[in-house]
């Protein structure tokens, strides 16, 4: 049985910089930080690095950004909420998600649907539903908030998939789907498949240097990437 641990943006869906625009709101409201996120690289960072990188460009030191995500997340929450229905039209499931995720979930004895995103657990699921995914689909899931950095979550996403399905998952039954070099590093790690999708902001010559099991344009073919992820 193989544990399928997706990344979300850039693999799943596209949210048309709702997570930036509303982290930007964020810190507009909490400390009159406009547009603090400027030029900053989102792309395989966890949410609480991205604050805590921003509040290094501000000359904050890291022990104040952790001390702050609480109250930062409960804003970046409400702040996304209304990005992504203000934003709707630009929010979508990439092509062959959903009928991957539905061919997917119909071999349950044979894989275990799961996330491994830099978001944090609120965020996941604003976007993923804005973008027509059912959250229940995803059987588990490790969350930027969960784990110091993202390969750390790898370790994480096992174990919540052993209590989630009554069994243990060696590593090596873990494939880790995403679209950036972090996603790879993070199955690297662990000794994970590493399957990439040059469907987000990393191109594909990029993702070819970091030298993924396998790489893809896109997920569209659904019978091809099925065989992939069961076989």
């Amino acid at each position: 049985m193989r544990l399928l641990l997706f990344d979300i943006d850039g693999t799943l869906v596209r949210t048309d910089g709702a997570g930036r625009r509303a982290l930007d709101a964020a810190l507009a409201e909490l400390y009159g930080w406009e547009a603090a996120t400027r030029g900053l690289w989102f792309g395989g960072k966890t949410d609480p690095l991205i604050v805590r990188e921003t509040f290094a460009l501000r000359g904050e030191p890291p022990e104040r950004a952790a001390a702050e995500l609480p109250r930062i997340a409960q804003v970046y929450l409400r702040h996304l909420e209304r990005e992504l229905e203000v934003g709707r039209a630009g929010c979508a499931s990439l092509p062959g998600i959903t009928a991957l995720l539905d061919a997917l979930c119909a071999r349950e004895g044979e894989c275990l649907v799961a996330l491994l995103t830099g978001n944090i657990e609120g965020g996941a699921r604003r976007k993923l539903e804005a973008c027509g995914l059912a959250w229940a689909t995803f059987r588990c899931g490790a969350f930027g908030d969960e784990a110091p950095r993202r390969v750390d979550l790898l370790p994480v996403a096992l174990e919540r998939a052993r209590a989630c399905a009554g069994r243990a998952f060696d590593p090596r039954a873990a494939v880790v789907i995403g679209d950036t070099p972090a996603d790879i590093e993070v199955a690297r790690a662990h000794g994970a498949l590493a399957i990439a999708v040059a469907t987000g902001a990393s191109p594909r010559e990029s993702l070819a240097e970091h030298a993924p099991d396998v790489l893809l344009d896109d997920l569209s073919d659904v019978d091809a990437a099925l065989r992939l992820l069961t076989g």
